[in-house]
This record gives structure tokens, C-alpha cells and sequence, in this order.
């Protein structure tokens, strides 16, 4: 996992954001202050050092529970957000075909557990902008219209 970071951050690729996958088995990790959590968090930091620019941690099929201990680790570490599908809407599908039950479960604990990670996110993340790659750049495009896209990643200029 950690050689395929290292690969993919060569600037061959022109990889701008990294999203990638815990280093770690999700049942194996510990929040963070748990017991064993700074061996766990050497291995997220070093997925950080070798990604060299931002990335996002992907649930990939992790519980509820698991995933909000690796986004403990991987804010730690530098990350700068999430993505999840089945983290957050997998409990409610055990209802079906129950569309009533599984839409109330969606409506109510699948969003509570999305505003739960988002405000652990919105504490402990850290904003793609301010990378160290973007030179303090990241938070200003330009020029200002949709033609940045043309130049994107041209920090040099």
C-alpha cells in the first residue's frame, strides 16, 4: 500500500489530490489516545510523507465506528477531508426493502454520523490549501474565472 503512495506521487503522474486507503486493517485501529495508537499513527504519517501533496482518507468499506478512529490518525497525520459511501449509508440498507425504515435511518443516524465526522473534520483537518506543495498559493486562483484550470499546478509562476 505505502510503495503504491510512493509510485503515484512521482510527478510523472501529476497527481494533485491523493485519496487514499488505510495503511492499517480499519478493525485494527485504535482511536487516537487508545491503546497502541502511536504505532498505528507512524504508519499514517508516513502515508502523508510519501503522498507529498493533500489527500483525503476513503472509508472503503469500513464500520461506522473503525472509520471515525482512522480519521483520528489521519488528521493527525495531514489529511484534509473524507470521502465515504458505505460508512454512512450501509446501516440504514440493512432495513430493506423497508424504504420507509431505511429512508428514516438515513434521515437520522446516517446523518447524525455524517455531521459527527464533519465536525471532527472541521476541528482537526487540515484545509488542501495551506499544503506546503501549493507554496502558499493553494487558496487563490488564477486568473479568477474558469481558465485557472489551464494553468493549474503551475506554481512556479
Amino acid at each position: 500500500m505505502l510503495a503504491s503512495v510512493a509510485e503515484f506521487a512521482k510527478p510523472d503522474y501529476g497527481v494533485d489530490v491523493f485519496k487514499l486507503e488505510s495503511p492499517v486493517n480499519a478493525d485494527a485501529v485504535p482511536g487516537v489516545g487508545q491503546d497502541g495508537w502511536e504505532r498505528t499513527q507512524k504508519a499514517f504519517d508516513e502515508m502523508s510523507r510519501l503522498a507529498g501533496r493533500p489527500w483525503v482518507m476513503l472509508s472503503a468499506g469500513a464500520g461506522k465506528s473503525e472509520f471515525r478512529n482512522i480519521l483520528t490518525h489521519v488528521y493527525r497525520a495531514g489529511a484534509s477531508g473524507y470521502l465515504a459511501g458505505r460508512a454512512i449509508w450501509l446501516d440504514a440498507c440493512a432495513h430493506f426493502p423497508d424504504w420507509t425504515r431505511m429512508r428514516d435511518a438515513l434521515a437520522t443516524d446516517s446523518v447524525a454520523y455524517m455531521q459527527d465526522l464533519n465536525a471532527l473534520t472541521d476541528r482537526e483537518a487540515a484545509p488542501w490549501f495551506s499544503h506546503e506543495l501549493f507554496a502558499g498559493k493553494g487558496d487563490r486562483f488564477s486568473p479568477s474565472d474558469q481558465s485557472f484550470r489551464y494553468v493549474y499546478g503551475d506554481f512556479g509562476s
